[in-house]
């Protein structure tokens, strides 16, 4: 009956859960249209048919008594049906099966939007439709009325207990439900294998598994134990830490339907609330009314949260672009995680156009970047190192003391690209003896001169300039994702170079004790002063053109050579400026690789102290200059990284 009820709905495949073979092996197993495809064998719960005039495209991979999967053409479908009797964590290992699957159908206690949590069915029901989230499946919708209802007693009893779930290059579609007998449902779904979904595929750190290896470091470190770190593989402490990291990742799938608001607090809200619903962690210790109270609340404040996320995310964009180019708004609406292609056929800043990946790659790293044939060559500064060893004068443990110092005012949402280790992996791995070898060893290279050369490894991510032709090479801004760990040596070095007066005394922004504030208040006063004494006011502004590309290595080092504390770190600055190797991105994927000798690097927090380094004599000549050609007036030449204001009182 069921499958003549299918026939007249023209659907290709049907995966049937409950009992339909009876205790001795028999049932309903044949229809004229219709092919079986599961084995019959007592106590089975999941079959699968399929139309006769598919037979030869449905292949059965894989099967048990509560579990069929099948490949049609090309693709792998599943379906399950789930009972008390994979109790406790059993089902984890029994679903890890279905990961090959595109999309799954079943019957359990997923989609009960009113699950009670006193009913362990319940419970277990939602923690599998979370496992199944996790895995990178999308819940197919949700359907207008129950799916399940009977009556009891002569109370009627509903909820939704049926699933569709799906992942992959695909769009699932017209999910609906219908009532079978007496408290059988039927569900289904449109699958379009043709409509597929933009996706990027992404690392990320799953901190619980990352939080148990550490605790467990932890406590063999409590007791004086160190096999744990001795264990980890890797030749150095960042070769351990990178390779740790390797093994606590997981995959996040980015589709046009991921989150964009979704971010490291909302995860940790979403882990209390869980906890507080399963009575785990802290929650143990309380009765049952206490619990659901505790869980109540703290899903109230999830929501409450996830509602104040969406609210700054949309405000922050709008507030951004919003009168800059309206339409812009409506374009991120549409893909907030940029995933559609938006880079089409480029033309460089010499007018040649640029079509296929590898020529806009190579006009890009061109006009952005530049190459000097007289300028350092990849590999060339290893020749020099032993001229320059142990030059500082800093002793390794003061050097520790400095590097630990800058980390504290590090932002754990810093990019962790291009290695994966961002500072908030750094800072957790700190107290162990993981954390305590790691700062040895970038003290080390700071007392040695020396920079390994993949800490200076970056990625370069092409976005679009708003207002900008984005068909023109200098249409797109490069990001400089530069290794975290080498950002923290950088750190040490940009603080010491700022003690020795090799700054323009007028010189704001990424300087210590001298904020953008204090540059603005300077000058209104000083307007002020000479407006009240019934004098003139004249201001005029500039921007250094090129800014860090600009910035000559040479030059660095002749005004290096004026101070003490300039010359311990000639050899790290010589470092610095060796020819740098990139991946290049656009548009989600990496198009290649590229090199650069110009320049400082943008992204680096010692780049600015250097290029205010190399414009102090240049500003310095300038307000010479002026005040040569204007005696009288009151000339001041403050700037703020690469502005430049002149100030004329009269």
């Amino acid at each position: 009956m069921f499958l003549e009820w299918c026939k007249k709905r023209r659907i290709d495949i049907v995966f049937v859960g409950e009992a339909w073979v009876d205790k001795k092996g028999t049932g309903t197993q044949s229809h004229p249209s219709f092919t079986l495809g599961s084995k019959v064998e007592k106590g089975k719960r999941m079959m699968v048919y399929w139309r006769k005039k598919m037979d030869g495209a449905v292949k059965v991979i894989k099967e048990d008594k509560r579990l069929a999967l099948v490949e049609v053409w090309g693709h792998k479908l599943g379906g399950i049906y789930v009972d008390g009797k994979l109790s406790g964590g059993a089902w984890k290992a029994w679903l890890e099966s279905l990961n090959e699957a595109d999309c799954l159908v079943g019957d359990w206690n997923a989609h009960n939007q009113a699950w009670d949590p006193l009913n362990e069915d319940d419970t277990r029901g939602k923690d599998m439709e979370e496992w199944m989230v996790e895995k990178g499946f999308e819940i197919g919708g949700k359907y207008d009325g129950p799916t399940w209802e009977r009556i009891v007693n002569g109370r009627r009893q509903q909820s939704q207990i049926d699933l569709f779930v799906s992942r992959g290059p695909k769009n699932w579609q017209n999910i609906k439900s219908d009532k079978f007998l007496s408290d059988h449902w039927a569900i289904m779904a449109d699958i379009d294998w043709n409509g597929k979904l933009e996706e990027v595929v992404r690392e990320k750190i799953d901190w619980d598994i990352l939080g148990g290896e550490l605790r467990m470091a932890e406590e063999e470190e409590e007791k004086g134990d160190f096999h744990w770190y001795k264990e980890l593989e890797g030749n150095t402490p960042y070769e351990k830490l990178k390779l740790l990291r390797q093994a606590c990742c997981s995959t996040m799938r980015i589709t046009e339907k991921s989150k964009r608001w979704w971010d490291e607090e909302l995860s940790e809200q979403l882990k209390i609330t869980r906890d507080a619903r399963r009575g785990k962690g802290s929650n143990r210790s309380l009765d049952q009314a206490a619990r659901i109270k505790r869980w109540k609340m703290e899903k109230d404040k999830m929501r409450t949260l996830v509602r104040e996320k969406k609210k700054e995310c949309w405000q922050a964009f709008c507030e951004e672009n919003g009168e800059k180019d309206p339409w812009e708004i409506g374009k991120w609406a549409k893909d907030p995680w940029h995933l559609k292609a938006t880079m089409g056929d480029l033309t460089d800043i010499t007018g040649v156009p640029l079509k296929t990946d590898n020529e806009k790659k190579n006009g890009l790293i061109r006009d952005h970047f530049g190459w000097r044939n007289e300028g350092r060559k990849v590999n060339e500064i290893e020749e020099e190192r032993e001229r320059y060893l142990k030059l500082t004068g800093i002793s390794q443990e003061k050097m520790e003391k400095l590097v630990r110092k800058p980390l504290a005012g590090t932002s754990n949402k810093s990019a962790p690209e291009p290695d994966g280790i961002g500072y908030k992996l750094i800072k957790r791995v700190l107290d162990l003896e993981l954390g305590r070898e790691l700062i040895r060893e970038v003290a080390e290279n700071l007392v040695n001169g020396i920079i390994p050369k993949e800490w200076q490894h970056s990625k370069v991510v092409m976005i679009p300039k708003p207002g900008k032709d984005h068909s023109k090479t200098k249409g797109w801004r490069p990001i400089n994702l530069i290794n975290c760990i080498g950002k923290v040596g950088e750190k040490v070095v940009a603080n010491r170079l700022q003690e020795p007066g090799l700054l323009h005394r007028h010189q704001f922004g990424s300087v210590k004790g001298r904020s953008a504030t204090e540059a603005a208040l300077r000058v209104v006063m000083r307007a002020q002063r000479c407006m009240a004494a019934e004098g003139a006011v004249g201001w005029n502004f500039w921007d250094v053109k090129g800014g860090f590309q600009n910035v000559r290595e040479e030059y660095v080092i002749r005004e290096l050579e004026k101070s003490e504390e300039g010359k311990k770190w000639i050899p790290w600055v010589k470092e610095f400026f060796q020819a740098r190797e990139f991946e290049l991105e656009w548009d989600g994927k990496v198009r290649g690789k590229g090199k650069t000798n110009i320049g400082a690097p943008q992204g680096s927090p010692l780049s600015p102290v250097i290029f205010l380094i190399w414009m102090a004599p240049i500003i310095t000549k300038m307000e010479e200059a002026l005040k040569n050609r204007w005696p009288t007036f009151d000339l001041e030449l403050p700037s703020y990284v690469d502005d430049l204001h002149l100030g004329v009182s009269i």
